[in-house]
């Protein structure tokens, strides 16, 4: 009986037990990352594992499939490796309810290449004229890979937030992981330079100290773009309340036209 009621927590405990694993591996392995403490770690870690908790739920309960359509210019959402789009669904949430419109394509199942991620961005982006986007982790990349394969389809792209993507790689111990999109983030690995294709349009990152996905903090970082860190996990970062106000945030005022210099 007692099993019964405990099972569903079994897979949170052991996701809190790959979390500490993690942390402490990047801890010793490379000195990286700022010492939480025990609160704060215990916080982050639960975070993380309730992130993920309401991601299963969000794509269980269909979050985002019924929500009425808006004008203007769509906010595309990118959702990150071994998720789907409605993981974003607390942002798509905060964006639709700021009046914006909003796609969020599922770019598959794991285990196949960059390029077959990069699909269902340009399908999705071939249906707007003009579009922000808002990637999370591996999404970035794919994003990067759809220009790079269609660049065509930069110009319809107005502004960028990348939270927490790997665009130089990443050392973290997920790496190992044998399948095609995680060897691709090998650190020294060739990736589409997002900057160079896209060299109008106005780019944001988000990243935290406390990733134990993707790191160095430096790999989440564009020249030239606005760097931005808050102190959540890798998936609270698309989840938590004070991320997703930063990223809705960033949208505007990345998006927002300059003020004419008053006349004299």
């Amino acid at each position: 009986m007692i099993f019964v009621l405990f099972a569903p927590l079994l897979p949170l405990a052991l996701y809190a037990v790959a979390l500490c694993v993690a942390y402490a591996w990047r801890r010793a392995r490379y000195k990286e990352g700022p010492h939480p403490g025990v609160l704060r770690l215990v916080r982050l870690i639960g975070g993380e594992a309730f992130a993920q908790w309401r991601m299963l739920g969000w794509a269980l309960l269909l979050r985002g499939d019924r929500l009425p359509a808006r004008d203007g210019v769509p906010v595309l959402l990118v959702h990150g490796f071994s998720t789907n789009g409605y993981s974003m669904w607390r942002l798509r949430r905060a964006f639709h309810i700021a009046g914006r419109a909003t796609l969020a394509p599922s770019l598959g199942l794991p285990g196949r290449s960059l390029s077959a991620y990069a699909q269902p961005i340009i399908a999705a982006m071939e249906r707007a004229e003009r579009v922000d986007v808002v990637c999370h982790s591996l999404g970035g990349v794919a994003f990067a890979v759809a220009l790079s394969e269609r660049p065509d389809l930069a110009e319809r792209v107005r502004s960028v937030v990348l939270i927490a993507s790997p665009l130089a790689g990443t050392r973290s111990l997920w790496r190992r992981v044998p399948l095609p999109e995680v060897r691709a983030l090998l650190p020294g690995a060739t990736l589409p330079n997002l900057g160079a294709l896209l060299p109008h349009a106005s780019i944001a990152t988000v990243a935290t100290p406390y990733d134990v996905m993707i790191y160095p903090i430096a790999s989440t970082q564009l020249a030239g773009a606005e760097h931005h860190v808050i102190e959540v996990g890798h998936a609270d970062l698309v989840v938590d309340r004070r991320a997703v106000a930063l990223v809705l945030g960033l949208v505007v005022s990345l998006t927002r036209e300059p003020t004419p210099a008053p006349r004299r």
